[in-house]
């Protein structure tokens, strides 16, 4: 089924939003409908009137949210190691 959605594009025809609300700075796209669900996840782009997944900037953007992650829990454990420690100096 065929839906019209406003679209923003970023400079390199990458989708970066997509409503069903006329938006201003927004394109008109007639788009296969149900939508991906990673449509807005920087890595389809708008070519010839289609979503087109770009794999290549797919597996980027997962290789950045591994390390992200792997960050944020690398932190995480050493904050609960801190507070381990704080723990055994209140309780001695």
């Amino acid at each position: 089924m065929i839906k019209e959605f406003y679209i923003q594009l970023d400079s390199k025809g990458i989708l970066r939003d997509c409503t069903v609300f006329k938006t201003e700075g927004y394109i008109l796209a007639e788009l296969e409908f149900p939508l991906p669900g990673d449509i807005i996840c920087g890595y389809y782009k708008y070519v010839d009137g289609k979503l087109v997944l770009d794999q290549e900037l797919k597996t980027k953007s997962e290789e950045e949210q591994r390390r992200y992650d792997k960050e944020e829990f690398d932190n995480l454990k050493r904050e609960v190691e801190e507070l381990k420690n704080k723990i055994a100096e209140i309780t001695g």
